[in-house]
């Protein structure tokens, strides 16, 4: 065959993502392309492997698999578990989607982010002797409350150029907004920017709100070791913290 085919259209056609006439034309190729044939049979090898072993145990294993064989270098090409070793280490170096789904099979983060996002309870009083203030915190809390997250972010954010005692909890409750109405890097700068600070007034619940966040994004690694934080010293919702581990684990 004189063209290469690439490995990303091999996972297509393993995974049906393809056209259906491309589909139909790929699998008249398998017929009479023996080389492509052996290519696709070695991915779909790998694939399995993916699945049956999951992320960290196969990762183990090519690793074993290298070890074990770095001796024996003249023979790799006539080795058919080191061609599909080499066939999954080529999916992980390119990101495959394919795998990355294997790899996390059974894990879904948006799931437990929505299992586990819960409002803060509000605890803005009416504290400040400057009435308009007061109107526009009780608005901004009461859309907070229904969920109506870009509302409140902005009323909070107006109410938050006005340096006072309520700085730090109004940047919090900003941070539960921006998270819930989808804008996940900016809730976590804002997070992080409280963790980072002196004031320890909010430091326990952004830590587990932050660790939603990363949880909705995907950082796995990232957010279990924030929810170890959390069970240890047994901080804002360490039950929760600890049930999610399990989850990932």
């Amino acid at each position: 065959m004189k063209d290469p085919i690439s490995p990303e259209l091999i996972e297509k056609y393993l995974t049906h993502s393809l056209p259906e006439t491309e589909q139909a034309e790929f699998a008249r190729k398998l017929k009479s392309d023996s080389a492509l044939a052996a290519q696709v049979s070695d991915y779909r090898l790998a694939m399995k492997s993916a699945e049956h072993y999951g992320k960290i145990k196969l990762k183990e294993r090519l690793g074993k698999m290298m070890t074990e064989t770095k001796a024996e270098q003249a023979k790799w090409h006539n080795n058919q578990w080191m061609r599909i070793a080499a066939v999954i280490l080529i999916f992980l170096a390119t990101g495959s989607p394919f795998l990355f789904n294997y790899f996390n099979q059974g894990i879904d983060y948006q799931q437990i982010y929505t299992e586990n996002f819960n409002l803060y309870p509000n605890v803005l009083n009416q504290r400040s002797d400057d009435v308009q203030k007061n109107v526009m915190l009780t608005e901004a809390m009461s859309y907070y409350s229904d969920k109506d997250f870009v509302n409140a972010f902005a009323l909070l954010d107006e109410l938050s150029k006005n340096q006072d005692s309520l700085a730090a909890t109004v940047a919090f409750y900003k941070g539960i907004c921006l998270l819930g109405a989808g804008k996940d890097e900016e809730a976590a700068e804002v997070f992080s920017n409280i963790l980072s600070n002196p004031d320890e007034s909010y430091k326990n619940p952004a830590r587990w709100y932050l660790t939603l966040t990363l949880i909705k994004s995907g950082k796995q690694a990232e957010a279990e070791a924030l929810l170890k934080e959390i069970s240890v010293e047994k901080t804002y919702n360490y039950l929760k913290a600890e049930k999610i581990l399990e989850e990932l684990e």
